[in-house]
C-alpha cells in the first residue's frame, strides 16, 4: 500500500478473492497508472465492490468466478500478463 501512496505503483493487477475492493479502490485512487480485475466467487460481494468503486470514482473491473472451475477459461486472463 505505501508503494501506491507514493505513486511508486503502476501496472496490471489482478485481485483473486477481492472481496468488497477497499484494497482494489485504495491502490486505484493513489497509483499513477493501475488497471484492475477482481475476481470472487460471491456474486453479493462483486455487486458491493462494483457500488463501491462507482462512489469512489474508480475504474476497477470486476467479475463473478469460481477460480477452481473458471480461472482457466476465462478469456481475460489468458490475454492478459499481470504484475501483482
Amino acid at each position: 500500500m505505501s508503494l501506491a501512496k507514493k505513486g511508486l505503483f503502476d501496472g496490471e493487477l489482478l485481485g483473486i478473492g477481492c472481496s468488497i475492493a477497499d484494497n482494489a479502490i485504495y491502490i486505484v485512487k493513489h497509483a499513477n497508472n493501475v488497471h484492475f480485475i477482481g475476481f470472487n466467487l460471491v456474486p453479493k460481494t462483486i455487486q458491493i465492490a462494483r457500488e463501491k468503486a462507482e462512489k469512489n470514482q474508480v475504474n476497477i473491473r470486476f467479475e463473478v468466478v469460481n477460480i477452481l472451475d473458471d480461472l482457466l477459461k476465462t478469456s481475460t486472463i489468458k490475454q492478459h500478463s499481470y504484475d501483482i
